[in-house]
């Protein structure tokens, strides 16, 4: 039922937006990520390296005022100290950002739907499939600032955070980690590029 009504909810303000936009531009983005798991029982958990890439389309409500849904795969999860393990989950996410632009700057900020793909735990020798001990649905929020050039040409840095629990049980998987207060945390640093008005 939650996620029947997230879903109309998105599709609902897309639509919205989309009635009142003047100008329509899609968009691709791709960059590195530092992602981890903060919360109270985040404990050991360190940032881990990994991608995200995908399609954007930016619906401008005036000359500084646009939304921007987008479609991305998002590779996340933690690393932790003192040891080879790693937990690596794969999300399609789905940002709604409300964008700001001022001369070439840009400001950003919105929900984001995360749908899990994947998940594993992983060490340098062997791999665990681990799907049954993560929620299907992550939601979060992000905030981001960055730079588009006159020629479509893009750079920008954002953070977004999980406001959804990770695990479905109190502990997660076989280090018995606590799970009670774990979400996802990822720094996304990306380039991409603005097409023309459709």
């Amino acid at each position: 039922m939650k996620k029947l009504y997230w879903s109309l909810l998105f599709a609902g303000g897309l639509s919205v937006s989309s009635a009142y936009a003047q100008d329509i531009r899609l968009g691709v983005k791709a960059g590195l990520s530092l992602t981890s798991f903060v919360g109270d029982d985040a404990i050991g958990t360190r940032y881990k390296p990994g991608f995200h890439g995908g399609g954007l389309l930016e619906l401008s409500l005036d000359k500084n005022l646009s939304v921007q849904p987008e479609l991305l795969v998002s590779m996340k999860g933690s690393r932790y100290e003192n040891t080879n393990l790693r937990y690596n989950i794969t999300y399609l996410d789905v940002p709604v950002m409300l964008k700001y632009k001022l001369d070439g700057l840009f400001l950003e900020v919105g929900p984001q739907f995360g749908f899990r793909s994947d998940s594993e735990l992983k060490t340098n020798s062997a791999s665990i499939k681990w799907k049954n001990h993560t929620r299907d649905v992550d939601l979060g929020y992000a905030v981001g600032l960055g730079y588009e050039t006159p020629k479509g040409a893009l750079v920008g840095l954002r953070y977004n955070g999980g406001a959804t629990k990770l695990g479905y049980d109190r502990r997660l998987s076989i280090i018995n980690l606590p799970a009670r207060n774990i979400y996802n945390s990822a720094i996304q640093l990306y380039v991409g590029y603005m097409f023309g008005r459709l």
